[in-house]
C-alpha cells in the first residue's frame, strides 16, 4: 500500500512539474 501511495505522489509530482513545462515548449 505504501509503494502505491509513493507512486501516486510521484505521478502527481510529474503531472504538476512536467505538464507546465510541456505546455511551455508547445
Amino acid at each position: 500500500m505504501e509503494s502505491g501511495f509513493k507512486l501516486c505522489r510521484t505521478f502527481n509530482f510529474v503531472l504538476h512539474v512536467l505538464f507546465p513545462v510541456f505546455l511551455k515548449l508547445k
